[in-house]
């Protein structure tokens, strides 16, 4: 289940081994993803690289080229962190409208068209992990756009009975 790096392009494969390396993990698995923050409405989303590791998940996010007419370059603050799988406390695995209305109440981002037509366009699944802090407290950390989230969920669960 573990990704076959070398058998990556060589910029990627230089890429992960440099990961690797820095954080003294192997690499289990990576997908882009859009991490969300659950605090408040509308919620702040940064898109970007989810990997896990053997020991920490990790999210950074890179610098975007600009839009096709707007192309003044952004002022660009860079988005990392890792969190530890022995702080990762619960995993769980809901439709966009089920988190939302889980986090906020009620369900924002379906139209009423979508509920009509929900084989056109499909409910995405996004990652709801509880990440216990040092006072005890629960935070949670949202990913959405995983490629195959299942499995995601499967490893997570996985990688905290092991640690």
């Amino acid at each position: 289940m573990t990704p076959d790096i070398q058998k990556l392009p060589e910029n990627v494969r230089t890429f992960w081994e440099t990961k690797e390396r820095e954080f003294n993990e192997r690499l289990l698995k990576f997908s882009y993803s859009t991490w969300i923050e659950p605090i408040r409405l509308p919620y702040p989303e940064k898109s970007g690289l989810c990997y896990l590791m053997e020991r920490h998940l990790c999210f950074e996010d890179f610098p975007k080229a600009g839009f096709f007419l707007f192309n003044k370059p952004e002022t660009y603050t860079k988005t990392s962190f890792r969190i530890p799988i022995a702080e990762i406390c619960s995993v769980e695995l809901l439709r966009l409208s089920e988190f939302e209305t889980k986090f906020f109440g009620r369900s924002y981002s379906r139209g009423w068209l979508a509920g009509l037509f929900p084989f056109l366009h499909p409910e995405p699944l996004v990652l709801v992990l509880g990440v216990r802090d040092n006072a005890n407290q629960v935070a949670y950390t949202v990913f959405r756009d995983l490629d195959d989230p299942e499995a995601w969920c499967s490893l997570l669960h996985q990688s905290s009975m092991n640690q």
